[in-house]
């Protein structure tokens, strides 16, 4: 027997992704996130895919940016560009 609701809930999950694993992925966006190749792009949304596919429990063949519209998350590459805007706009700002 299984049952839909099992498993962590995706609240949680979404949790965790914001706080945790797009942290980690955002470190030191301000020197990389204007140069992303797309390679590297490639890989962080592999790895927001999955979250995502988490969060909405969704079938595996489902579009990446249906899954992310869906599960309320932002595109990782994006997110990491506003990070390095606003880190390059603190540091004009102590100047």
């Amino acid at each position: 027997m299984t049952g839909r609701g099992w498993g962590v809930n995706p609240k949680i999950i979404r949790k965790w992704y914001k706080t945790v694993t797009e942290r980690k992925i955002c470190y030191a966006a301000s020197i990389w996130a204007e140069n992303l190749t797309v390679r590297k792009e490639n890989i962080i949304n592999s790895i927001q895919r999955q979250f995502a596919l988490r969060i909405t429990h969704a079938y595996r063949t489902s579009p990446t940016s249906a899954l992310l519209t869906l599960s309320g998350l932002q595109p990782t590459s994006l997110v990491a560009q506003r990070e390095a805007t606003l880190s390059q706009l603190t540091r004009l700002r102590k100047m």
